[in-house]
């Protein structure tokens, strides 16, 4: 962890993308970083680090289409969040797919920076 904190506090990344550890997500979290999870298929349903890591995440991804997803995490608040695509889709477009993310992100970060740049101006 001790890489990662140089690492964050030296290039002051503006979004991190963990592939599915819990450890990570809570360190980045803490670090003040916001990131994008990569949900893996079939996790624990009472997991509680698990849901903490897609609670915190900007938004989180799943390769693979979301009429397979499972039936409690469709409940969760986590569902309305997650961006689903098919492994053969995003090899196919990865370009436009990359473009994706990036406005996606470009918009969360304005929201997360929104209430900053209301108090400095």
């Amino acid at each position: 962890m001790n890489v990662l904190y140089n690492f964050v506090y030296a290039e002051a990344p503006d979004l991190f993308y963990i592939d599915n550890s819990v450890a990570v997500a809570t360190f980045i979290n803490l670090l003040g970083v916001p990131y994008v999870y990569a949900r893996k298929k079939d996790e624990q349903t009472d997991n509680l680090g698990q849901r903490l890591a897609y609670g915190g995440s900007v938004f989180n991804m799943a390769p693979y289409d979301n009429a397979a997803e499972e039936s409690w995490y469709k409940k969760t608040p986590f569902y309305d969040k997650t961006k689903y695509y098919l492994k053969d889709q995003h090899e196919v477009n990865n370009k436009l797919f990359c473009m994706y993310l990036e406005e996606e992100f470009c918009i969360k970060r304005e929201e997360l920076l929104q209430p900053f740049l209301l108090k400095t101006l």
